[in-house]
């Protein structure tokens, strides 16, 4: 369907996809278990059990440095705090909010 494209990704589980919904001026990622909360946003952090870290952390590198060209709102599907967020990056040079988007 025009402006929506299904990505894979394998560093949390084999087969896992995430999601990107693109009109003419905004982008929306739903980045699944990739980023499970906007805690997750740094790099190194995954979940314990992701099969493959290190293609997780690549991964994610594409997908946000991907957000950030785009200025992406991205959803976390599973962060009971912060429904979805525009991303930057901190002065330590970890993506992180920059702004908090209500849905």
């Amino acid at each position: 369907f025009p402006g929506i494209w299904v990505h894979s990704c394998e560093g949390h589980t084999v087969g896992q996809q995430w999601l990107e919904v693109c009109s003419d001026n905004e982008s929306i990622m739903f980045p699944t278990d990739l980023i499970p909360t906007s805690h997750h946003l740094p790099l190194p952090y995954c979940m314990g059990y992701d099969i493959c870290p290190a293609t997780i952390m690549q991964e994610k590198d594409r997908l946000l440095q991907r957000a950030l060209e785009q200025d992406s709102i991205i959803v976390f599907e599973h962060d009971p705090d912060i429904a979805a967020a525009r991303i930057g990056k901190n002065d330590r040079g970890h993506y992180c909010i920059r702004e908090q988007v209500k849905v």
